[in-house]
């Protein structure tokens, strides 16, 4: 589902999402605009994925506040989020160089470096997650991506 504007931020206060992931995670970012971000914010847009084993994650996404990626979580036993930001490139976006060369490992030995799955579920979320945008934060079932798959061993790291 993904909720935009208003009722992103009402979804918050609804409980349908951790509002207090999304402070921690903007806490350890260290270029961000001033204000609080639901004022300064008006065009929010969050993503809510349900996985089928009862785990919920939520995607807040905006440039208007921050263009910093960053991830917080909560950790059994631990009262307090984690939190870690994430210094990405720029403007090259050097991450996307190492998903080239898992392409470029797969053409010259012609096995997938890791389960296409993987992406079918990604490419998936991400296709209905824009459906949602467009529908005004309809709820979509997606029986489709009802997969499994064994994660690989021998992923490149370099």
């Amino acid at each position: 589902q993904a909720l935009s504007g208003n009722a992103a931020w009402q979804a918050a206060a609804d409980g349908l999402w951790d509002r207090s992931l999304l402070d921690a995670a903007l806490a350890v970012i260290p270029k961000k605009r001033p204000g609080k971000i639901d004022e300064v914010d008006h065009d929010a847009v969050v993503y809510l994925i349900e996985y089928r084993d009862g785990f919920r994650a939520a995607t807040y996404m905006s440039r208007r506040y921050t263009s910093e990626f960053a991830c917080a979580g909560r950790i059994r036993g631990k009262a307090e989020p984690a939190a870690t930001w994430m210094e990405l490139i720029k403007p090259e976006r050097d991450h996307f160089s190492f998903l080239t060369a898992n392409i470029e490992k797969m053409f010259v030995t012609g096995q997938a470096a890791y389960p296409v799955e993987r992406t079918y579920l990604t490419t998936g979320i991400l296709d209905y997650l824009m459906d949602s945008l467009f529908e005004h934060g309809k709820r979509i079932e997606t029986p489709d991506l009802a997969i499994s798959y064994r994660p690989a061993t021998n992923v490149y790291h370099g």
